[in-house]
């Protein structure tokens, strides 16, 4: 690990969760790579393991390359990461089907063109209530994906079928028109990834029955 830069450290809050960013004498504001995976659940050894692999190239560029990621706050050491690389870890995990990493990436879409409508008309809103709308459009993605997959698994149960379905009729009534559209392209995403692990898995299954036939 190369010399650590002292640092100043700040808390901001992304979709109700706090991250740790810190301004370096450059100027630059890097963020804790333990904060940017606890977005979304993760720790931050999963985090390493992009940045350790050749899928950080594909993401990043051929030129790219690890620099010192250590910076000295008040007596603590931390490791931290550019705007850049929290950006690349986010995307890959949600091209990799991660359900937190895809509706993060989904709220903080709508989040910007909220901010962008708004200065455009000159509304002022503070940043309480950007952060605020973000978490709550984080949450009911989140809720409306977790009701149709519960909806999914309780088919056959009429009494479970029937609440989970009441509950995303109630998710989705709750959303704006950006929300809903956000929700329907990460279902219709998530859709996509099971039909194609339901293909895969008749395919192993066909193959199997082939090379071991339980006839003979």
């Amino acid at each position: 690990m190369t010399e650590a830069y002292k640092a100043k450290r700040q808390v901001i809050q992304v979709a109700g969760k706090e991250v740790e960013v810190f301004q370096i004498p450059n100027g630059e504001f890097p963020y804790s790579i333990t904060s940017v995976a606890s977005l979304i659940g993760k720790g931050k050894t999963d985090a390493f393991y992009l940045f350790d692999s050749k899928a950080a190239k594909t993401l990043m560029g051929e030129g790219y390359t690890r620099t010192s990621d250590t910076y000295k706050v008040e007596r603590t050491r931390v490791s931290a990461i550019t705007d850049l690389e929290a950006n690349a870890y986010i995307t890959w995990k949600a091209q990799r089907g991660d359900k937190e990493a895809i509706t993060l990436l989904g709220a903080g879409f709508i989040e910007m063109l909220h901010r962008r409508a708004c200065n455009a008309f000159e509304v002022k809103v503070v940043e309480d209530a950007h952060e605020e709308r973000t978490r709550l459009n984080f949450e009911r993605i989140q809720d409306a994906i977790a009701c149709q997959v519960a909806i999914e698994q309780h088919r056959a149960n009429p009494g479970l079928y029937t609440s989970a379905k009441a509950k995303l009729d109630a998710t989705l009534g709750a959303m704006s028109h950006e929300e809903y559209e956000e929700y329907c392209r990460q279902e219709t995403a998530r859709r996509q990834a099971r039909n194609e692990q339901l293909h895969q898995k008749a395919i192993e299954a066909w193959d199997s029955h082939i090379n071991n036939p339980s006839y003979l």
